[in-house]
């Protein structure tokens, strides 16, 4: 696997028949899950409800797929001060290439996506997720060149994740120390590559 590709279906290791039963029965059992399995019982009868709730839970695993762990880095590095200095044009001409090492430090994110429950161009629900992220990272290098983020040079990871659907705890992965030997190119990385 390239390091570039590791999102956060692969970090989380999801697979939807591995989620607990117990769980699964939780979330089943939430109000948005009952006023669903309602609606769905009203506008169809083709559909039954184990089906659509496991339809719901592979839809899950998508949603991960969409979401890169460089990208979360990335943003988190974006947002820090000192970063923001290294695009000044002044201080950094567009012929010097600077090399930044990274200080052990640690990101935490937490992101909120959702799924739309749809039939025939109607939305039935919406079924929100919850993903924490905790990220501590060694060793790593980055190279900027005029305010953007040209390459990565990997090092060790050391993740916590926690992924929640209403309010109830999915799936936890602790991936213990990763080493991620390589380099990133963040060439085709567009508006993420700016710093």
């Amino acid at each position: 696997m390239k390091p570039a590709g590791l999102t956060l279906k692969e970090f989380f290791l999801y697979r939807h028949k591995d989620l607990s039963a117990q769980a699964l029965k939780q979330v089943e059992e939430t109000s948005k899950y009952s006023d669903l399995r309602e609606k769905l019982g009203q506008a169809t009868q083709n559909l039954p409800w184990p089906g659509a709730f496991d339809l719901t839970m592979k839809s899950l695993g998508k949603l991960l797929e969409k979401t890169c762990l460089y990208d979360i880095m990335a943003d988190a590095w974006r947002e820090d001060e000192e970063f923001g200095e290294l695009s000044d044009p002044e201080q950094y001409p567009p012929d010097e290439t600077i090399l930044v090492p990274l200080a052990d430090h640690t990101i935490r994110s937490e992101h909120h996506p959702y799924l739309e429950i749809m039939l025939d161009q109607k939305i039935l629900g919406r079924i929100e997720v919850k993903i924490e992220l905790t990220l501590n990272i060694k060793g790593f290098i980055l190279e900027i060149n005029q305010g953007e983020l040209q390459s990565v040079q990997t090092g060790a990871l050391n993740g916590d994740g926690r992924i929640f659907c209403e309010g109830i705890q999915l799936l936890r992965r602790d991936t213990g120390e990763v080493q991620l030997p390589g380099k990133i190119d963040c060439s085709e990385w567009g508006e993420k590559a700016k710093i």
